[in-house]
């Protein structure tokens, strides 16, 4: 599996090799490994904005694929700015993702939604523009875009609006059909007593599941 490094850190370095190794790490499900690694890089050794960007953005990953709770807002908010201010939207839209992880977690789920809204923009900009995203790269930016809608659906399912959370939910199905994503619709549709499509996806899923 190819390493996603080069999301992180642009310049040859020590650093970048660590970064890399420890993007390695988590591409082949190693990610308690990867955590180690991540955290032994000093954080003075991190140059210029770059290094501190991408830096946040693996170890937002990371600390994700561990099951811990997400961190570092400011530094994520400094990213976003970076990445927005030299025109990079694939890591200003990661970036975003995890600031609005942070703010949702945290019960801020107004920040939270700003976040994804304006990720979802940059997606939505990018297809426009018919911007060619390949490898590695792109299979992180379809499962994020898809983690996107599922997380804008749960925010109007918990304010109880369920015809805008199967709406997000059915977006999400464009990039991930898993048993997850198809549970989601199967309980908005329920939610909104339309049973035939919630049984319609459940029988999806439980397809899926067999396959």
């Amino acid at each position: 599996v190819l390493p996603l490094a080069c999301i992180c850190c642009r310049k040859t370095s020590g650093v970048e090799t660590l970064l890399q190794r420890a993007d390695s790490l988590l591409a082949n499900n190693l990610p308690d490994s990867a955590l180690s690694l991540i955290g032994s890089i000093p954080l003075s050794q991190l140059q210029g904005e770059s290094d501190h960007a991408g830096f946040i953005l693996l170890y937002e990953r990371i600390l994700e694929a561990n099951g811990l709770p997400l961190i570092g807002e400011e530094d994520l908010v400094a990213a976003v700015e970076y990445y927005h201010r030299i025109g990079d939207p694939v890591r200003e839209l990661l970036a975003r993702f995890y600031l609005g992880r942070i703010y949702e977690n945290e019960g801020n789920s107004y920040e939270a939604m700003t976040q994804y809204v304006e990720a979802e923009g940059i997606y939505m900009a990018m297809a426009r523009e018919q911007v060619r995203i390949t490898g590695p790269e792109n299979d992180l930016l379809s499962s994020t875009v898809a983690r996107i809608y599922v997380n804008k659906g749960n925010i109007y399912q918990s304010k109880l609006n369920f015809n805008g959370a199967l709406k997000m939910y059915s977006k999400a199905l464009e990039f991930d059909h898993s048993m997850e994503t198809l549970g989601k619709v199967a309980q908005a549709n329920e939610a909104l007593e339309k049973y035939d499509q919630a049984l319609e996806a459940e029988y999806i899923a439980a397809r899926e599941f067999v396959e």
